[in-house]
């Protein structure tokens, strides 16, 4: 109907043409998803142990089907080619049969039972304990502390005049404005922004007299992936850039924040003024 199996050009550029192009994307997306599939996550642990018992049985071959190995090669391979965001969820599927086959070395272990209980302990910390490294929430509980802090954002904006429409970014967006959410008891006035970026501060049409800021990533305080090279890489190739700061909001659009919650990483903040206020040159 589109002209588009993906849906539309947007759609198809973004997880389709603007990847597969890029040889070297493949490679680190490759690399990405090996890590989602083998380490990430608590996942670690199972593999590790497994490769123990592997070579401790003198490395024998695997009684696990060829084609097992072959449709996780095929996910991978896959999942490198396309698809904008490189999301773990997206492995699930190949993750499954991954686990299963650990399974085989695991059983080899002294007390296998007591090994299985532990991976699986800590498979369940990890929804609770936030990597060093940035993830999206909804990798494990972070997401529950997302909701939250996004509720109570969420009332404080319902409670005050509003001065103009908030100008904020998704999913916020659809939260102020789709009561069946839960977020709100009314639909706000919202106007969309595409993302918190420098970019889009300095691109700002109408002065905002309503800011409505939030970390869209999990940034730790010790960022492991605050490597200078990665950083290249993932803005490169990933189309990754950092969001602009509330203070760097403030000074461009002469708002002020008058709420602010933070919480394991996570931070909702409103900026308002009591008149209308002008973009600074």
């Amino acid at each position: 109907h589109t002209g588009y199996w993906f849906g539309n050009p947007q759609y198809f550029a973004y997880n389709l043409s603007s990847t597969a192009a890029s040889l070297p994307r493949i490679g680190l997306a490759l690399l990405r998803r090996s890590w989602q599939l083998a380490i990430y996550d608590g996942t670690g642990l199972l593999t590790l142990l497994a490769l123990v018992a592997w070579w401790g049985a003198g490395k024998p071959r695997s009684r696990v089907p060829g084609v097992w190995w072959a449709i996780m090669g095929a996910y991978l391979a896959f999942h490198a080619l396309v698809g904008g965001a490189v999301l773990a969820r997206y492995l699930l599927p190949a993750l499954a049969l991954f686990y299963i086959a650990l399974a085989e070395w695991l059983i080899r272990l002294p007390k296998p039972g007591l090994w299985a209980a532990g991976c699986a302990a800590w498979l369940v910390a990890g929804w609770f304990w936030n990597p060093p490294y940035p993830f999206p929430y909804e990798d494990n509980l972070a997401y529950a502390q997302f909701v939250r802090l996004h509720q109570a954002a969420a009332r404080e904006l319902e409670s005050m005049p509003l001065p103009g429409p908030i100008y904020t970014a998704w999913p916020a967006t659809d939260e102020l404005t789709r009561p069946e959410l839960g977020y709100v008891t009314r639909p706000l006035p919202v106007r969309r922004l595409p993302d918190f970026t420098p970019d889009t501060l300095m691109h700002l049409g109408d002065p905002p007299r309503l800011l409505y800021l939030y970390s869209r990533d999990y940034q730790p305080g010790d960022d492991w992936a605050r490597w200078p090279l990665w950083q290249r890489w993932a803005q490169r190739y990933f189309a990754y850039t950092p969001a602009a700061p509330p203070s760097a909001w403030e000074a461009r659009t002469g708002l002020r924040v008058t709420f602010r919650r933070a919480a394991a990483g996570q931070w909702v903040a409103v900026a308002t003024a009591p008149s209308p206020a002008r973009l600074r040159p």
